[in-house]
């Protein structure tokens, strides 16, 4: 069974962004030429989502105004609007037409996460709530001491490599896990954790090898350098050759002939060289 619905959560400040996000919502900032909400839905499309809500908090006009109704996408797009911050989670209790199982990601993320593989082993487990996951790889910079009660050392490690299974910020949730959502106010992603795992309900992960990137500043500058620049150009086959002004350059300088076949006239025009170059200057 596919899972064809998703909402997009794109009521925030994006305050990562700023400050390009003082004048436009951040689903609308560009990867070079691209929106970020245009990669974003053309990815979902592609891998079999035909229905999709984006719930809009900041600067919601202009998001409308670009993404427009959805069938530049081959997608049905609708809205839905914040009357106040709700939170990650939040907004999803505005949502009537939700379906029985759903996808639900940030709107900063650039990703090459396969949707529909998630949406499959989401609807394979039957649990209320998978979590993409990646593996993170932090590197500390310092040396890591352990010590016990006593205050004696026990291991040290020096500048460790740690790994760590982190959140994506993408998800697949059954309908259930609504009933858990409070109307009216602010709910995160950690509060629905909790509240599932305080009930004991099973929640899985999805391990991708891919990649994600929540949209900052210097990854967005890098981003876009790098597609204005395109790609590197191949040096031509060879070793390039000195122009002919710098292999002359490299030549030593020229001195006025001196010696017993000089003449009195030659010296003279020499001795006058320097006193010439100097009035010039």
């Amino acid at each position: 069974m596919s899972v064809t619905r998703a909402v997009i959560l794109a009521g925030g400040l994006g305050r990562r962004l700023a400050p390009y996000t003082f004048v436009i919502p951040k689903p609308i900032v560009p990867i070079g030429t691209t929106p970020i909400i245009e990669i974003v839905l053309r990815q979902l499309a592609r891998d079999g989502v035909t229905h999709v809500t984006i719930a809009l908090g900041h600067m919601s006009e202009i998001v409308r105004a670009v993404a427009g109704d959805g069938s530049k996408f081959g997608l049905r797009l609708d809205y839905s609007e914040e009357p106040q911050p709700l939170g990650t989670m939040g907004p999803l209790r505005l949502i009537p037409d939700l379906g029985e199982n759903f996808l639900v990601l940030n709107a900063d993320l650039l990703t090459d996460l396969d949707f529909g593989a998630l949406a499959r082993f989401h609807a394979s487990h039957k649990g209320p709530a998978t979590v993409a996951t990646y593996v993170k790889t932090t590197r500390l910079e310092l040396g890591v001491i352990e010590t016990d009660e006593s205050a004696r050392i026990t291991a040290f490690r020096e500048k460790p490599v740690l790994h760590h299974k982190v959140s994506m910020g993408i998800y697949a949730f059954h309908r259930s896990i609504l009933e858990l959502i409070p109307e009216g106010r602010a709910f995160g992603f950690d509060g629905l954790m909790e509240a599932l795992l305080a009930q004991g309900r099973p929640i899985h992960v999805e391990l991708t090898a891919g990649q994600t990137h929540e949209a900052t500043v210097a990854g967005l500058a890098a981003r876009t350098r790098r597609h204005h620049r395109g790609p590197a150009r191949k040096p031509r086959g060879g070793p390039r050759r000195a122009s002919r002004s710098r292999r002359r350059s490299r030549r030593p300088p020229r001195h006025p002939r001196r010696g017993r076949h000089s003449s009195g006239r030659d010296r003279g025009r020499a001795a006058r060289v320097p006193e010439a170059r100097h009035q010039r200057v």
